[in-house]
């Protein structure tokens, strides 16, 4: 058998060492490595990350490795399902490979681009519909990816169109939902000089789009979905009512007391402070259907344009939402909201706790297809889940275990 060829691993430290044929890690630096018998298959460098990697199914223990000190966790990979490793267990023990199951194909996570993406794999033969009729409408970045795959299924499987506003989203994930006949959106939006001296991030000043998003629809009937939700019910009949009018979601569990508006209230409707619609106040615009041409997404555009450049704009908690009311209370007084307010259903807090209670949230798969069936499976009742509040998916286990989800 031939010795392992060391080369420096292609991330800090530089003490550490790996073969290029079998994927061995040494501390010690080249001159000093140990003569030592090699697979002879070339192989990834164990540095390399692999852009599909999905949530953590088991990490070993050193014990039962013949890798030095360190474990080996096992990952899902988000690209085609198999568990794999960002470390080669060609190495390991009887006693390690007898803890690994079936599904484990003795990849490391580089070499996993070879097989159907996750959406597809999931999917089969079903793709978004590339027809105008109806959509679903969301923006997203490369962190929203756990709902944003399990919104594009939900949209292939029920034959829908599916437009995305890509505001930071990764080459790989454009890539996955092309696959599914995805539709790109340009949309216009606020000026920002006014703005810059309220907003406290770019996801903050992203959070006023969304009207300039709804607005740029293909499709002549048109389902909002925040891309911290995903679609657990049948949407005919949404897309039905909104044929006769706008239907925007309420908050489940929303305490529709006004707190949080009473601030832009007071400077813009200040009459109606005391006596605005109880209903009003349990807006969500998490979840909007609406036709072509509807007058409403103008006004809200209207109301965000007003509150952007002043100083109620560092005041107010839900930013677009807030513009929303605005714009159904200028209805409100006119004599005509014309809005369905949609039932509890189509906007359930994740794991039925409200946002003050989002930190007792379980845990759940960062890979679209199993998020979306185990939300099925926890809310059997929903029509829509929402991880409204400050804990997503994505950062649930960054609390549980207070490290970054993989």
């Amino acid at each position: 058998m031939p010795l392992c060829q060391f080369e420096p691993t292609l991330e800090a430290p530089p003490s550490q060492w790996v073969c290029v044929r079998c994927g061995f890690v040494t501390h010690k630096p080249f001159n000093r490595a140990p003569s030592r018998e090699c697979h002879g298959k070339r192989l990834p460098t164990t540095s390399q990350k692999c852009r599909y990697l999905g949530e953590v199914v088991r990490e070993l223990a050193p014990g039962t490795t013949a890798c030095g000190s360190r474990s080996v966790v096992l990952h899902r990979c988000n690209h085609h399902g198999d568990l794999t490793s960002t470390r080669r267990l060609s190495q390991a023990t009887a006693a390690m490979l007898q803890e690994v199951d079936d599904e484990y194909q003795g990849r490391t996570c580089a070499t996993c681009t070879d097989k159907p993406t996750g959406l597809v794999r999931c999917l089969g033969d079903k793709r978004c519909s590339q027809n105008t009729t109806s959509g679903i409408v969301t923006g997203a970045s490369s962190e929203h990816w756990p709902c944003l795959g399990a919104i594009a299924i939900a949209a292939a499987e029920e034959s829908l169109g599916f437009a995305v506003a890509d505001h930071g989203l990764e080459a790989w994930q454009r890539d996955e939902l092309e696959h599914l006949g995805v539709r790109w959106i340009e949309h216009g939006r606020p000026s920002l000089d006014d703005a810059k001296s309220h907003r406290k991030s770019e996801n903050d000043l992203r959070a006023w789009w969304k009207p300039w998003i709804c607005k740029a629809s293909p499709f002549d009937l048109s389902l909002w979905v925040d891309a911290d939700a995903v679609l657990v019910g049948d949407m005919s009949e949404l897309f039905e009512k909104a044929k006769l009018q706008p239907c925007i979601s309420t908050q489940a569990r929303w305490s529709p007391s006004g707190r949080v508006y009473r601030p832009l209230l007071q400077e813009l409707f200040p009459q109606v402070d005391a006596t605005v619609s109880a209903d009003l106040l349990t807006i969500n615009s998490g979840l909007l259907a609406w036709s072509r041409n509807e007058p409403l997404i103008d006004e809200w555009m209207q109301y965000c344009e007003r509150i952007m450049p002043t100083e109620l704009a560092g005041r107010v908690i839900v930013r677009d939402q807030a513009a929303l009311l605005c714009a159904l209370l200028r209805r409100y007084l006119d004599g005509d909201v014309g809005v369905t307010l949609l039932e509890s259903a189509w906007n359930v807090p994740a794991d039925n706790l409200p946002s003050g209670k989002s930190k007792a949230r379980k845990p759940i798969s960062l890979d679209p297809c199993e998020l979306l069936a185990t939300a099925k499976r926890r809310h059997p009742d929903a029509k829509l889940v929402h991880w409204l509040g400050g804990v997503k998916p994505w950062t649930i286990r960054q609390q549980k275990t207070g490290r970054l989800p993989t």
